[in-house]
């Protein structure tokens, strides 16, 4: 951890080297600081939005096929739900969201991880708060988020309908062969 020296720790023996060392020491120390603030904030960005139920059944992975715009992690001519791809602890756990298109894109989120959190204002009073990681895996969703019923369930404890929720893109672990764009 980087220290700055207070003026009146300097003494009158100080030479000029022990100034320059002093004062490089303030800067590390602010520098520190500086990175500390911007990094706090790289993934601060939260965004509203909503999130619906996909389905629940084992092999809801959409991209079963090698046509269409989806990421393609259960790709069938890399091995359908045993492919390397489809292995990620978010999809073995179903914690994976299909996204809007406009979330979508050209594919640019395929296997990025977002944080979903509910915090339990439905207006009509539904679920309860929660918040989970889930990881992108298809396009196509009416909500910002459609998502595979176990996460639903994990953020909202409750089994279908719209919630709003807020997002925040974070660092997840892929699979070491990544999506298929």
């Amino acid at each position: 951890q980087a220290h700055c020296l207070k003026p009146s720790e300097l003494t009158k023996d100080h030479d000029f080297v022990d100034f320059v060392a002093w004062l490089l020491s303030c800067l590390m120390a602010f520098r520190t600081l500086l990175a500390a603030c911007f990094l706090s904030h790289a993934w601060a960005k939260v965004y509203q939005g909503s999130m619906s139920m996909w389905a629940s059944t084992h092999d809801t992975l959409v991209a079963y096929k090698s046509e269409g715009s989806a990421c393609k992690f259960a790709d069938r001519k890399m091995g359908g739900l045993t492919a390397a791809t489809a292995q990620t602890p978010y999809i073995t756990a179903k914690n994976y969201c299909a996204v809007n298109r406009g979330l979508f894109g050209n594919g640019e989120v395929c296997g990025r991880c977002y944080r979903l959190t509910y915090k339990g204002n439905h207006e009509q009073g539904l679920g309860r708060p929660g918040s989970a990681v889930v990881q992108i895996v298809d396009s196509g969703s009416w909500a910002t988020f459609d998502c595979h019923m176990t996460a639903f369930n994990k953020i909202t404890d409750y089994d279908t309908g719209f919630f709003p929720v807020s997002y925040e893109e974070v660092p997840c672990a892929t699979a070491s062969q990544g999506p298929v764009v």
